[in-house]
Order: structure tokens, then C-alpha cells, then sequence
């Protein structure tokens, strides 16, 4: 009996221990060029990497209408990112980060109209 009890002991200590891993996190490089800085977060375009993002149109000019006479531009593959320092959003730069899924803890704005696939940067690579 107490050969059973300290069998199962020790396989939830293995599984506790084996399970580490959070389900946001993921251990990919990816490249990314920075499409537009805002205070809901970075749009980046995924140049290189598995991670599948969206289309999303830029239009030209924010003040005007929404139609043909103030064009878009679309971007494919493109997602929100979180935590992107500061010295690193240079519009049209790219960097090499790993992430996790989702936007990290942290006051961003809805301004609307952003990509709504989200990750945040785990770690960037120089």
C-alpha cells in the first residue's frame, strides 16, 4: 500500500515538473517588419516564419472617407504585436523575435481597425 502511494506521488511530481511549458508559449523565430506603431500596438507584417497572420488595409489618409478616393494598401500576413520596444518600431524595419501568443499584460488603446491576431514578443534576437 504505501509502495502505491509514493509510486503516485512520484508520477505527479514527473507530471507537474513535465508540464513546464505554458500554452501560450512558443519557441519559434519569427522575422517581422513593422508596418505602424500605435498605442493598441505594433502592426507587423510576418515576412518569415509558420506563424499565419491576416490581410489588413492601411488607408492613407485617417481623416477622409473610407472609399475610392482615399485608397488602402493591404498587407498580407500581417498581426498586432505587443511589446515592442520602443527603439525597435522604426517603420519599415524588421527584427527577429520569438513570442507568445496573445498581447502580454500591459495599457493598450482600442483605436479600431487593427489586425485581430495578436501575439507579444518573448525575445528578441539581434
Amino acid at each position: 500500500m504505501m509502495r502505491t502511494i509514493l509510486s503516485f506521488i512520484f508520477m505527479a511530481i514527473l507530471f507537474l515538473f513535465g508540464t513546464g511549458c505554458s500554452e501560450n508559449e512558443v519557441s519559434e523565430i519569427v522575422t517581422a517588419r513593422i508596418l505602424k506603431p500605435t498605442c493598441g500596438g505594433t502592426v507587423m507584417q510576418i515576412v518569415n516564419g509558420s506563424f499565419k497572420g491576416e490581410d489588413w488595409k492601411f488607408f492613407s489618409n485617417l481623416e477622409g472617407p473610407l472609399d475610392t478616393s482615399n485608397p488602402a494598401a493591404t498587407y498580407e500576413n500581417v498581426v498586432l504585436v505587443g511589446n515592442v520596444p520602443l527603439d525597435r518600431s522604426i517603420i519599415g524595419d524588421t527584427i527577429q523575435f520569438s513570442y507568445i501568443q496573445g498581447l502580454t499584460y500591459g495599457n493598450y488603446c482600442d483605436i479600431g481597425g487593427l489586425p485581430s491576431l495578436t501575439i507579444s514578443v518573448e525575445t528578441l534576437k539581434d
